[in-house]
């Protein structure tokens, strides 16, 4: 996310760690844990790293479309694709967006 969108991301991130944490998963914010522009230029292997030496064994991936921008926006709605490259390893689907 962009600088001025910082408060949103971290507002987002407290939310969702929190509402994991009450059903009872250990969870970290990325943004807390390594900070806001911590995998910018890394490469896969090194963000993986990262996360393994961290003890994380999971990592959930939000995308907030621009409504602007994007030409197939759903509100309310939630899709899920499991489909090459993206499964088992987010980093495909994490640089591609």
């Amino acid at each position: 996310m962009q600088d001025n969108d910082r408060n949103l991301r971290e507002k987002m991130q407290t939310h969702l760690t929190s509402d994991l944490s009450e059903r009872g998963y250990m969870t970290i914010s990325s943004l807390k844990e390594y900070g806001p522009k911590s995998f910018e230029n890394m490469m896969e292997e090194e963000v993986l790293n990262k996360f393994k030496n961290s003890g994380v064994d999971e990592v959930i991936t939000v995308v907030l479309p621009d409504r602007q921008k994007e030409r197939y926006y759903v509100s309310a709605e939630l899709i899920i694709r499991l489909t090459p490259p993206y499964h088992h390893r987010f980093y495909g689907y994490y640089s591609t967006i």
